[in-house]
């Protein structure tokens, strides 16, 4: 469902909920002229995209966590809007990090 959404390109005022995946208007509102706040997803009540507030060293530990919603975020509310080599290199440590994933899931069953 993600992968079909991301591939059939969305228009660039779409923005995805992390939680459940629903199209939501937008993720921060401003506050004043400085400050902004994550809003919540009206189909579930989750913030939509708590990531927009993160620090990259957090998205990349939340990435090494196989957390589900910082894959979202990267790829459905963050790479669309960025240049092609952006997009190549967070498809490129995507990839690698489920390989990752993949290759340290099958090991465990070894021995050393």
């Amino acid at each position: 469902k993600f992968v079909l959404r991301f591939c059939s390109g969305m228009p660039p005022d779409s923005w995805v909920c992390v939680q459940c995946g629903k199209s939501v208007p937008r993720l921060w509102e401003a506050i004043g002229t400085i400050d902004k706040r994550v809003v919540a997803c009206q189909h579930c009540g989750g913030v939509a995209d708590k990531y927009v507030e993160f620090d990259p060293v957090f998205l990349a530990l939340d990435v090494l966590l196989h957390r589900p919603q910082v894959y979202r975020h990267l790829l459905l509310n963050v790479l669309p809007r960025h240049s092609p080599a952006a997009r190549h290199l967070v498809r490129s440590l995507v990839a690698v990090v489920c390989f990752n994933a993949l290759w340290f899931g099958t090991a465990q069953g070894e021995s050393c």
